[in-house]
């Protein structure tokens, strides 16, 4: 599907967020409540529209060990999420400061999030780690910030041409839209990070504003898991589904 196409579904279902939030059914952002807003409703349009919201890959244990690339790692706060995020087609893309599946480099800051909302106790095995397929594509935040100046600045022609075009393309679609206010938040909403990187054709992020530079997936199918990692999701959640209630 041609990009222009892209932008005119995001359009529409961005118009139809908005009628929703000023009916009050939905927040304008997520924050403080965490409660999902209308950037975490739209950037779960953006997956969909830009066929992020695949499954990781699933490989055998001695294949995922082979696979040369760094490791990552997810802590979720129980193992039905886990399970879910490996195995539903409903891809929950977060909400907060930046939408997408967070994850660091360091095993022991993941344990930390088992337990981020005291759900739970820490616990290793809720533990993902994940690696990324070679072919993929990243940004860090540092250049979508270079992008979103050369936009609102006027200087384009300081984009790299691989940027340059789609960019352009957004900004021709922007041109269209009568209404003023519409126009000017529906340009900020595309230059949201983790919308602009999956317009841009990226599979993942590097928060540089993040003190860790937290890798933030947008392509969910660009990850490989090993097969005993999925088991140990797929146990865990039958395990808490047969606890008896208190």
């Amino acid at each position: 599907m041609e990009l222009n196409k892209k932008l005119q579904l995001l359009f529409d279902y961005y118009k139809i967020l908005l009628k929703k939030q000023q009916n009050n059914e939905i927040k304008f952002n997520s924050l403080p409540t965490m409660k999902d807003g209308i950037i975490d409703y739209f950037f779960k349009k953006v997956v969909d529209v830009f066929g992020f919201d695949g499954l990781p890959k699933v490989v055998a244990e001695e294949e995922f060990k082979d696979i040369d690339s760094p490791e990552f790692f997810h802590g979720f706060e129980e193992f039905s999420y886990g399970n879910n995020f490996l195995k539903d087609k409903k891809y929950h893309t977060g909400t907060g400061h930046i939408n997408g599946f967070f994850a660091t480099g360091d095993f022991d800051e993941a344990v930390i999030y088992t337990s981020e909302y005291n759900v739970n106790d820490e616990d290793e095995s809720r533990v993902l780690n994940f690696k990324l397929k070679s072919e993929i594509m990243g940004i860090n935040t540092n250049d979508l910030q270079v992008i979103y100046t050369a936009i609102y600045d006027d200087c384009m022609e300081y984009l790299s041409d691989e940027w340059f075009q789609k960019i352009n393309e957004i900004i021709e679609f922007i041109s269209k839209i009568n209404d003023k206010d519409l126009k000017i938040n529906f340009l900020n909403t595309l230059m949201e990070y983790p919308v602009l990187a999956t317009i841009l054709g990226y599979d993942y992020l590097i928060d540089n504003e993040e003190d860790n530079n937290f890798l933030v997936v947008l392509n969910r199918a660009s990850m490989v898991v090993s097969e005993s990692q999925v088991k140990v999701f797929e146990n865990g959640a039958s395990l808490e589904n047969k606890q008896p209630l208190n």
